[in-house]
């Protein structure tokens, strides 16, 4: 009997781990609802530095193992963003190391994750839209920004700031 237990609780754990293997902990919280992000194992997206060439983005793509040719038409973000193709039956494990090289790259601004969720592929950046309610005064949100270390970089309409 104790070792059909210890045979149970070890089968689970092995069970847990292998099912775990392919996730990331990262997720979202919509309508009080927890959803749970995968990361890509298709594409990467970086914001190059201002300034870099067309062939500088193309000689850091290709110096990178798991990375498929530069696509210098493939942007989103009015072209903010570089979408980076990863090669086929690259791993999660390839993936996360694809991201590492990438972040220590010296002509990269920023690496962007992508996740692929039910609603859809995801693309996160280090920039956020608000709108205030009508009511909010200037100097209310000015504080607000002030206290949450915001930094407006665009200002316009809301449909006008959406990537």
């Amino acid at each position: 009997m104790k070792r059909n237990t210890l045979l149970a609780v070890a089968t689970f754990i092995l069970v847990a781990v292998v099912v775990h293997a392919g996730h990331t902990d990262d997720f979202y919280y919509s309508g009080g609802r927890k959803i749970s992000l995968e990361l890509s194992t298709e594409v990467v997206a970086v914001t190059f530095n201002e300034g870099v060439t067309l062939s500088e983005m193309e000689i850091v793509v290709s110096s990178v193992l798991y990375l498929d040719t530069f696509d210098p038409q493939s942007t989103v973000g009015k072209g903010r963003i570089n979408v980076l193709k990863i090669k086929k039956d690259v791993t999660l494990a390839q993936v996360k190391q694809t991201i590492e090289v990438l972040k220590s790259a010296p002509r990269i601004l920023r690496l962007n994750p992508v996740y692929d969720s039910h609603d859809g592929r995801m693309f996160l950046t280090d920039e956020f839209v608000v709108q205030f309610k009508s009511w909010v005064s200037e100097p209310e949100i000015e504080s607000f920004n002030e206290q949450h270390g915001v930094e407006i970089v665009r200002k316009g309409t809301y449909s006008d700031l959406l990537p």
